[in-house]
C-alpha cells in the first residue's frame, strides 16, 4: 500500500474514520476479545476489507461500489480508505481499543456522498472503537455502530496483472494525488490498460486508444513505444492522456493488492488502477481490433502511400513489358491521362463524322 505524507494531513481524520469504519464491516460473526497482553500483534501485516456495518442493530448502507480497507502494518501504523481518500497513522491496538494518532491523509476531490461517508466514518474512528479478532473476522464497534471486516486475502485476493482489464482511477504526481472522476467528469470513458499475454499493453486515454509493447520482470514492467491515435480531445481529458502516456514510458515499479494496481513512474509520475472483474478474462476481439484500429493517421496514411507506390511499380512494369514509356503519376492500370482523352477525342470525331455525313 501506499503511504502518505504529512502535508496531506488536514482531511485525515476523516479519510483515517471512514476507512477503519468499513473496514470493522468485513467481520464475521463469531468473535472474541483481543488478549491485552498481546497489545494486536496478530493484527500486525495484515489488511482487512468490510462486509457488513449496522448501526442501532440495522444495516447500514455504504455508497455503491464502496467498502472500506484497513492494513495494519508491521511498523505499528494504520493505513486506511473508504473508495476515496487515503490515510494513515501511527496506532495503538492495546486494551482492545483502536487509537489513530498523527494521521496523514491524501486529499482526492470526491463526490458528496462520499465526502459524508468519510466524516461518518471519521466519527466513530473518534471515538477509540473497540476491536475483536477471530481467525480472518475483525469486529469494530463503537457508538451504536459495528463494522464486520474479513481479511483481504479471502476477501479480495490480488488480481493476476497480466489479461485483467484495469481501469484508471488516480493520478499520482509527485505527492499529490487526483481522482479522474473530478479531473475529466463522470460522462467521460473510463481510462483503460490490459496487458495481454503476447507482450502487449492495449488501453484507451478515455478519448484515444493506443498499443505498444510490456515486458514484466519480478515488480517492473518496461513499456516499449506506445503509438496512440490522434483524435482532438477536451483540454481536461487531454491532461489526463498525457499523465497516462508519460507513465507507460520505459521501466515503471508496479504493485497489486486484491484489486487495486499502483505503478510508480521513476520521474515522480503515477498511476493507481481498478480492476474490472467483468473485463478480466482478457481482452475481447472488438477490444483487439479497436486496437488495431488505433494504428495513427501517420500509419495509415504510411499504408496509403505504399499501396499507391506498389500500384505504380506494377504499372510501370506492364508499361516496360509492352515497350512503351512508364505511365506518369495520376495514370490509371490502363494507360495514361493522354491515351484515355485520345481515345475520347476520336470518339468525338467519329460523331461528327457521321452528322455530316447525314
Amino acid at each position: 500500500m501506499r503511504l502518505l505524507p504529512p502535508s496531506w494531513a488536514r482531511r485525515a481524520s476523516v479519510v483515517l474514520a471512514a476507512a477503519f469504519l468499513l473496514s470493522a464491516c468485513g467481520a464475521g460473526t463469531g468473535v472474541v476479545a483481543a488478549p491485552e497482553d498481546s497489545q494486536g500483534e496478530e493484527m500486525r501485516g495484515r489488511t482487512f476489507l468490510s462486509t457488513e456495518v449496522t448501526t442501532g442493530g440495522k444495516p447500514r448502507q455504504l455508497v455503491d461500489g464502496t467498502r472500506v480497507r484497513l492494513a495494519f502494518t508491521e511498523d505499528g501504523r494504520l493505513v486506511a480508505d473508504a473508495g476515496c481518500n487515503s490515510m494513515q497513522g501511527t496506532v495503538d491496538l492495546g486494551e482492545g481499543t483502536i487509537a489513530v494518532d498523527n494521521l496523514a491523509a491524501t486529499e482526492i476531490g470526491c463526490h458528496q456522498a462520499l465526502h459524508e461517508q468519510d466524516a461518518w466514518l471519521a466519527e466513530l474512528l473518534a471515538r477509540r472503537p473497540t476491536w475483536r479478532l477471530e481467525g480472518d473476522r475483525l469486529v469494530v464497534s463503537g457508538g451504536g455502530t459495528t463494522l464486520t471486516l474479513l481479511d483481504r486475502r479471502i476477501a479480495d485476493p490480488d488480481r493476476p496483472l497480466v489479461g485483467t482489464l484495469w481501469i484508471v482511477d488516480t493520478l499520482i504526481d509527485g505527492e499529490v494525488a487526483s481522482s479522474t472522476v473530478s479531473t475529466v467528469g463522470a460522462d467521460t470513458p473510463d481510462a483503460t490498460l490490459q496487458i495481454v499475454e503476447e507482450g502487449a499493453v492495449l488501453g484507451s486515454t478515455g478519448c484515444n486508444q493506443f498499443r505498444g509493447s510490456a515486458t514484466v520482470s519480478g515488480s517492473t514492467i518496461t513499456f516499449g513505444e506506445v503509438i496512440a491515435t490522434r483524435r482532438a480531445c477536451e483540454p481536461e481529458v487531454t491532461k489526463v492522456e498525457r499523465h497516462i502516456l508519460a507513465v507507460l514510458d520505459g521501466e515503471v515499479r508496479f504493485g497489486i493488492e486484491g484489486g487495486q494496481l499502483r505503478l510508480d513512474h521513476p520521474g515522480g509520475k503515477g498511476l493507481v488502477l481498478r480492476a474490472d472483474d467483468a473485463g478480466a478474462q482478457g481482452a475481447t476481439d472488438d477490444d483487439r481490433a479497436r486496437n488495431d484500429d488505433g494504428a495513427t493517421d501517420d500509419d495509415r496514411a504510411r499504408n496509403d502511400d505504399r499501396a499507391r507506390n506498389d500500384d505504380r511499380a506494377r504499372n510501370d512494369d506492364r508499361a516496360t513489358d509492352d515497350g512503351s514509356p512508364a505511365a506518369p503519376d495520376g495514370a490509371g492500370a490502363n494507360g495514361t491521362g493522354a491515351d484515355e482523352a485520345t481515345g475520347e477525342a476520336d470518339e468525338a470525331t467519329g460523331e461528327d463524322s457521321a452528322e455530316n455525313a447525314g
